[in-house]
Parts: C-alpha cells; structure tokens; sequence
C-alpha cells in the first residue's frame, strides 16, 4: 500500500511541476527554438505513456530506497542518477 500511495504522491508532485514547466516557462522557449519540429496538437498518448513509466520509475529507484533507509541523501542519490 506505501508504494500506491508513494506513486500518487510522486505523481501529483511531478504532474504539478510538470505542468508549470511545461504552460508557463518552457511554452515559448521550445517554440521559439523547436517550434518546426513540434506538433501542431501535443499526442496524449504518447505523453499518458511516459508519465506512467517515469513516475513509477522515480518511485522505484528514489522514493523507494528513501522510505526503506528513512534518508533523504539515498533519495537524492538515486534521483541524480536517474535524471529526476
């Protein structure tokens, strides 16, 4: 149950930045750059996909280890490497 719980939390963590990232800071900035190689309209799909694995990848090589060791440094660690 901690992992359902660990993987919601993650989620709504990461959706929430994510979200922000993506609307407010980066919307012009990968237009202006990329904007020949996006897609008119975003493929949800795709996107549902990714934040499915990549959460339950952040909650399996970081939040995992921090709630069995009970530190913020093996979390941190595990996150870095991973490129969260």
């Amino acid at each position: 149950m901690s992992y359902v719980i660990a993987y919601a939390a993650t989620a709504i963590v990461f959706f929430g930045l994510d979200y922000i990232w993506l609307s407010r800071v980066a919307a012009g900035f990968y237009r202006d750059r990329m904007g020949h190689l996006l897609l008119d309209q975003p493929n949800f799909a795709a996107a549902g996909m990714f934040y499915l694995f990549y959460v339950a990848g952040v909650v399996y090589f970081a939040v995992a280890p921090a709630l069995s060791n009970g530190t913020a440094t093996s979390a941190l660690i595990a996150g870095a490497l991973l490129g969260s």
